[in-house]
């Protein structure tokens, strides 16, 4: 089976593949909040999400992630990869890190470890501009 991932997900995109594929956001500590990838993710039964800020606020410097705090940061990332279940496709938002979570600029160091053990994990990372197949 192929599933088609478009290059924006939306929440009933999501919702017409629970079941068939599970999909990875990007999240806060606090896991709340519906800014970004969590507008569309939150709650839905097949989606997980890996932290990529503190808390879900922009006005506040300690809301993001630093690369000071790699060491209290990067095991708070492996749990979250550590829950999603590989018994069904993966699908990892496009551009996971890079939106409000401003952490390839904030933390440079803390994204290339997430990018890095999303590969690791799930042996793909997609960042497009147009919709990608994966067999499932």
């Amino acid at each position: 089976m192929q599933i088609i991932v478009p290059k924006f997900i939306t929440r009933a995109h999501i919702q017409q593949l629970n079941g068939r594929c599970n999909f990875i956001f990007g999240d806060n500590l606090e896991k709340k909040g519906y800014g970004g990838q969590a507008k569309v993710a939150r709650g839905e039964p097949n989606a997980y999400g890996v932290p990529t800020k503190v808390r879900p606020c922009m006005n506040y410097d300690d809301a993001f992630f630093y690369d000071i705090d790699y060491d209290k940061i990067v095991p708070k990332i492996d749990e979250a990869i550590d829950l999603v279940p590989l018994d069904k496709p993966i699908v990892i938002f496009p551009k996971i890190g890079l939106g409000f979570s401003e952490l390839d600029v904030r933390a440079p160091r803390i994204y290339k470890y997430l990018i890095v053990s999303l590969i690791n994990k799930f042996g793909h990372l997609l960042v497009n501009k147009r919709d990608y197949l994966i067999n499932g």
